[in-house]
Order: C-alpha cells, then structure tokens, then sequence
C-alpha cells in the first residue's frame, strides 16, 4: 500500500467471513464458488488501497483504530451487496 506521502507499507490482513447461508444459491449463482477470489480479496485489497493511502506511513502505528474502523465498515457494506458477511478484520 502507497501512504498519503508516497511510502510504500507493507500491510498484512487477516479476515474472519461467511456467506448469508439463506442465500447462497444466489451468491453461487450471481459469483460462483470461487467468491474468495472474485469478491472477497479485490473487496479488501481495494478498501485497504483507498483507506490506507489517505494517511501517512506513521500514521498507520499511531491512528490504527480509525484506520481500521473505516477499512471495516467499507468492507462490510461491499460485502453486504454479496451476501457475504464479515465477521472481523485484523491488520499486521
């Protein structure tokens, strides 16, 4: 991830989903099994991208919380339209 001044952080992830199980055959009909791959991970990747790089490399250690609250809430209405739930995330 590039930060709000140009340096480039390296962010580890760790996500906790699952699907709504009332409507899975719509989530396997509109997305496929493979979902992780095609709904879950660029969800992620592009909420961490946009999130993260409005702060600055030091601030991803001391605003963490905001960071993260924003990240999480971004995350889980994407995911929402999907019928995919999240649980929690954790970033390293």
């Amino acid at each position: 991830v590039l930060s709000q001044n140009g340096l480039s952080v390296e962010i580890d992830i760790s996500v906790r989903y699952h699907p709504d199980y009332d409507t899975l055959g719509l989530l396997h009909k509109r997305v496929g099994p493979d979902y992780a791959q095609k709904v879950i991970l660029p969800v992620i990747e592009g909420s961490v991208r946009d999130t993260a790089g409005r702060y600055g490399a030091e601030e991803f250690y001391s605003t963490q919380g905001p960071m993260l609250q924003e990240i999480e809430n971004r995350v889980r209405t994407d995911l929402a339209e999907f019928f995919i739930f999240l649980d929690g995330l954790t970033i390293k």
